[in-house]
């Protein structure tokens, strides 16, 4: 650090600039020249030996002229020290910027965001000149969860319609299909429990492509058993034996599907920190999907089904009598 006595220098006469700029040539180089090789261009900097600027004895020693003429070593203007320091300084938006990093384990982003506005706001008061802002990969789950937020309310109501369209706008079938999705939900979160994962985009992603899944199990079941409808026969019956006979090929989807995502689900090497949530929340969801599914999903057909058969039908107009 190099503290220049003003008062000191204007007995001699020297200005603070002059002091700066021989400090200036003697540790960083001054450009006094340039030299062309072909169409290279180089500077031509001089400055001072390293013996003569490595030390602030070294630094204290040179010499500065005066305008009576007399030279006076630095040591006379100004005071030379070793001293901690910013080693670099960064600026944002004209502003002077320090920048804390931290690595957070064992805990989700948000909460830690969270808990450190909490702390800040109670235990530190921020002068008027000063500002903070957390950014990172909590300003990226931030922004992805605002996504997530908007895409996801609308692709289940996009699958909502696509449902209706496919079962002849039966709204009663595409809310049993639909009713699959929170089941598998149910799956995925308790997978990110049992190993202890929080809830990240890459699990949010995970969600949305296991509610793809889960509808397709319900959509392939619940087909089955409207063609069986066609046939006619016995309520309780077509629903036992269109489900026993579905249960083979919902079953060998769902199985090669977890068994597929599974070394990833268990992968702990390069890159995993993306991929192991999202295959967890799909292997868990596929496997309660499967445990739940194919109970649920007749039930509730059957359930459906039996109240639109005790309906009573519209009353048909009577017959008047011709005159």
């Amino acid at each position: 650090m190099v503290a220049v006595d003003r008062a000191a220098a204007a007995r001699y006469g020297i200005n603070v600039a002059d002091v700066h700029q021989v400090l200036e040539t003697a540790v960083g180089g001054f450009p006094v020249s340039s030299v062309w090789e072909e169409d290279r261009k180089f500077d031509i900097v001089l400055r001072f030996t390293r013996e003569a600027r490595n030390t602030p004895d070294s630094l204290a020693k040179i010499v500065l002229p005066t305008k009576s003429g007399l030279r006076i070593p630095m040591s006379q203007v100004a005071d030379i020290r070793l001293a901690e320091g910013q080693s670099v300084i960064f600026r944002e938006d004209q502003e002077r910027l320090i920048t804390v990093k931290t690595n957070i384990r064992g805990r989700d982003q948000g909460g830690f965001a969270a808990e450190l506005r909490g702390k800040i706001a109670r235990q530190i008061e921020i002068p008027s000149n000063v500002h903070y802002s957390l950014g990172g990969q909590f300003e990226n789950l931030q922004r992805s969860q605002k996504r997530l937020t908007l895409f996801v309310p609308l692709t289940l109501a996009l699958i909502f319609l696509a449902l209706l369209a496919l079962f002849g706008y039966d709204a009663g079938h595409a809310l049993i299909v639909m009713a699959n999705v929170p089941l598998a939900a149910v799956g995925g979160i308790a997978a990110l429990g049992l190993r202890h994962m929080n809830l990240s985009i890459s699990a949010g992603v995970g969600f949305v492509s296991l509610a793809g899944v889960s509808v397709m199990a319900g959509v392939l079941w619940l087909g089955h058993l409207n063609r069986m409808k066609k046939e006619g026969g016995d309520l309780l019956g077509r629903v036992v034996e269109g489900s026993a006979v579905q249960f083979r090929p919902v079953f060998l989807v769902l199985i090669i599907a977890v068994i597929g995502l599974l070394p990833a689900a268990l992968n702990a090497g390069v890159g995993s920190d993306i991929q192991r949530p999202l295959a967890t929340v799909i292997v868990g969801g596929l496997l309660s999907s499967l445990l739940m599914t194919v109970w649920m999903t007749p039930i509730l057909y059957f359930l459906y089904e039996r109240r639109r058969e005790r309906r009573p039908a519209d009353p048909q107009p009577a017959d008047c009598p011709v005159d």
